[in-house]
């Protein structure tokens, strides 16, 4: 919950059935679609998120999607009420941190204490090997609201 908000996604529904992020007001039930996900847009930032969100308490919700963006295998991205919808990273991008192995899915967002968005992501290609084919990546956010 965020500032007498409830905050979510849907996999399916919306105007084009491939999901939504909602928020719903806590006092009123009155319920808010902030994004559409829509697979036909030029710029597609993914659809069907079936991670949910994580807060990390600065006024962004992360998540991911299982299809769409870039190379249609799916998203991650971050929201904000202020600024809209960022993709962070596609699935089939260049994984940092490896010999040439990229992102082929990603897992659910996590926040830790400190303020550290992570997701879990499984590789291909490149050094990637049944050893090494998996691994945490986080994103660090510069400033956390006070609880």
């Amino acid at each position: 919950m965020a500032r007498g908000n409830f905050w979510g996604t849907t996999a399916l529904g919306g105007v084009h059935s491939h999901g939504t992020i909602f928020k719903v007001n806590a006092t009123s039930g009155l319920l808010t679609t902030l994004v559409d996900f829509n697979p036909f847009r030029a710029i597609n930032r993914g659809y069907e998120s079936t991670s949910g969100l994580v807060s990390d308490g600065t006024g962004n919700f992360w998540g991911t999607t299982v299809a769409g963006g870039a190379y249609n295998y799916g998203t991650i991205f971050k929201i904000s009420a202020s600024v809209g919808t960022n993709v962070i990273a596609f699935k089939n991008d260049p994984a940092a941190g490896t010999a040439g192995a990229k992102f082929s899915s990603f897992g659910n967002p996590a926040m830790n204490e400190n303020g550290h968005v992570a997701f879990e992501a499984k590789l291909t290609g490149g050094d990637t090997t049944s050893k090494n084919k998996s691994g945490i990546w986080r994103m660090t956010v510069v400033a956390r609201a006070s609880s």
